[in-house]
């Protein structure tokens, strides 16, 4: 390319870039992978739509459809219209209970036992009248708060029919129980109906009401600390304030672990912590007083607890109201002088032995002051309807047959004119109690108490000598006497026994059982003997007395006999319980020349209702030896080939 020809051609190149000719350009030309002829029109055109035909027409609405819902609109309006023209003619017969307001008006308070005015109003503001109305009032009967307890439910108040915007009223009179401070509800339920229909609606409205006083003032006076193991005495007041009589008054006390009671007066009539009052009028007073000890650690707090009120028609045993309560504590503190009394080695609270047996007596004794005590004497008193005072016996004390007492002092022991601090000892002495029966008498419920009683002078600042004092005492109680005893016979007895005497081998022989049991000074519950039979033994009953029920498992081989209750004195001052029932055995073949067991050891047990404790009696196995019998020779037990 010369110089000229360069500079026409970017002449050329401008005349077309910016030539109005488009002929002049040179286009390039673009291919397409499918090229599509969208008939895009270069002008704007106006075209008819076309006709719908069915053919055209892809979806479009029923005007049946359109139709259905129009005419089913116009249908429900003129429904609608036609029942509120009828209701606006004929009247609104529909009751609401929103539309009605009982009311009960009155006092807010009222005094416990205390007769209480209120106003019931019921007002009725539906238009259509309440019929056959009735009012139905209930209270609690009386409880501890929280509990609404029994219900009293007053009679049935008749309205009859209240009509549209009308009131009617009723006047009850409650009377609420309850401790000071409680709140109490009074429900009243309205009962009616409406015309045209059986069914009966209820509208229901409670009202509060809170005790500001007891209807029963209840004190209780306990000393505020005691020695452990000591006896003290506390005193239950009650006073009535009610204006009307209270019927039926209980109270009933709640001890602590570790309280025993000794006395009250009046006793309990249930258990040993609830008394019967009887009826109560308005000022009347009534006092009880109970006794007792209180075991415990130094420095331990113990509450007891009382509360008054109405027994339960259904369970005397319970306050069905309740209507005060107290709670009393007392702090248990060491003795400054103490004793501790083991019987027969053992320091225990309850002391059940068996009649006839000696029993021993260890008096253990300390000073617990950090001061040393001068002039101490100590006694051991002893009373009880088992007491033999012929049988005391004793090696360092004094014993006044007279009095029934034991004295220890500085006469008789050196070291009681003198104890240091922290300083113990020990003494002793042994006794046997009186028969508990004996020639068809017996002596019921036997018991021993053993008080001791310690003093000493204590010396303090100033020359000023002070007496320092103890009490502790153990009660001795004692188990009846049961006992089981057997016999075998083969001639005698209430059945006819068969078969070979002396028994032989391989046949059988029949013999009568006879169990005898006696029991002497505590009645006796729940008594029951076993035995078990041997393998070649066989129970063939019946049993004689019918009364007396003795029956035998085949699988334990065992023969019991249920004798319930047994009395005090039976086989004493009473017959002998008695049951008799058949037992056959076949020996074998081995048993030549031998004694075969008809029944195996007897065991007797029951509970004794004094002592509250399990006795038992045993008696050997019985065998084909029939001392019993009359007609029984001696060579008889042996089995025979």
């Amino acid at each position: 390319m010369d110089g000229n020809e360069a500079p026409n051609q970017i002449e050329e190149l401008n005349r077309r870039l910016y030539s109005k000719d488009e002929s002049l350009l040179r286009k390039r030309k673009r291919g397409t992978l499918h090229p599509r002829d969208y008939g895009i029109s270069k002008i704007w055109e106006k075209k008819e739509e076309p006709a719908i035909t069915p053919e055209t027409m892809s979806v479009k609405p029923s005007s049946s459809m359109f139709k259905f819902i129009f005419f089913f609109s116009v249908g429900v309006f003129v429904l609608s219209g036609l029942y509120a023209g009828y209701t606006f003619i004929r009247g609104n017969n529909t009751v609401s209970n929103d539309n009605i307001d009982v009311h009960i008006l009155g006092s807010s308070f009222t005094g416990g036992g205390d007769e209480l005015t209120l106003e019931i109003e019921v007002t009725n503001k539906n238009s259509v009248p309440l019929e056959l109305a009735d009012l139905l009032v209930s209270y609690p009967k009386g409880s501890v708060e929280g509990s609404e307890g029994e219900q009293v439910r007053l009679p049935r108040l008749t309205l009859g029919t209240v009509g549209p915007g009308k009131t009617s009223s009723q006047s009850v009179k409650v009377i609420l129980y309850g401790e000071q401070g409680t709140q109490k509800t009074v429900k009243a339920s309205l009962e009616y109906r409406v015309a045209g229909s059986n069914a009966i609606f209820i509208k229901d409205t409670v009202y509060s009401v809170t005790i500001n006083s007891s209807p029963i003032a209840l004190s209780l006076d306990v000393p505020k600390q005691v020695t452990s193991n000591q006896l003290f005495t506390m005193t239950i007041k009650v006073l009535s304030n009610a204006e009307k009589p209270i019927p039926n008054m209980l109270v009933r006390m709640e001890y602590p672990s570790g309280f025993i009671v000794n006395t009250s007066e009046p006793l309990a009539a249930i258990g040993d912590n609830m008394w019967e009052l009887g009826d109560m009028g308005k000022g009347m007073t009534k006092e009880i007083k109970i006794t007792g000890s209180l075991q415990g650690q130094d420095g331990e707090e113990r509450a007891f607890r009382v509360y008054s009120g109405e027994a339960s028609a259904t369970d005397r045993t319970t306050l069905a109201v309740t209507y005060t309560s107290l709670l009393g504590t007392i702090i248990i503190k060491r003795p400054f002088l103490s004793t501790s009394i083991l019987v027969n080695g053992a320091d225990s609270t309850t002391n059940i032995l068996n009649g006839n047996q000696e029993v021993d007596i260890e008096i253990i004794w300390e000073n617990n002051l950090e001061t040393r005590l001068t002039d101490v004497e100590m006694t051991a008193t002893l009373t009880g309807n088992a007491y033999d005072k012929s049988t005391v016996k004793t090696s360092t004390g004094f014993y006044d047959s007279l009095n029934s007492k034991i004295i220890w002092d500085k006469t008789r022991s050196g070291v009681f004119a003198s104890i240091d601090p922290g300083e113990q000892g020990s003494v002793s002495f042994s006794f046997k109690p009186l028969p508990l029966y004996a020639s068809g008498s017996y002596i019921s419920n036997p018991q021993i108490l053993v008080t001791v009683g310690i003093k000493g002078k204590e010396p303090s600042l100033g020359g000023v000598v002070s007496d320092v004092t103890n009490t502790e005492s153990k009660t001795l109680i004692f188990a009846s006497d049961l006992q089981i005893a057997g016999k075998a016979l083969h001639f005698q007895g209430p059945f006819t026994n068969t078969g070979p005497m002396p028994p032989q081998a391989d046949h059988e022989t029949l013999y009568t059982v006879t169990w005898s049991v006696t029991n002497s000074v505590n009645d006796i519950t729940g008594a029951e003997a076993v035995a078990t039979l041997p393998t070649y033994a066989r129970f063939v009953g019946p049993t004689s007395p019918a009364k007396e029920v003795v029956t035998y498992n085949e699988t334990t081989r065992m023969v019991t006999w249920k004798l319930g209750n047994v009395t005090k004195g039976t086989g004493i001052s009473l017959p002998l319980r008695e049951a008799s029932f058949q037992i056959g055995i076949t020996p074998s073949t081995t048993q030549v020349g031998s004694i075969p067991q008809i029944l195996l050891q007897t065991v007797l047990t029951g509970t004794d209702a004094y002592t509250n404790t399990i006795v038992r009696s045993t008696w050997a196995a019985l065998t084909t030896s029939l001392y019993n019998d009359t007609s029984f020779t001696s060579g008889m037990e042996r089995v025979v080939q």
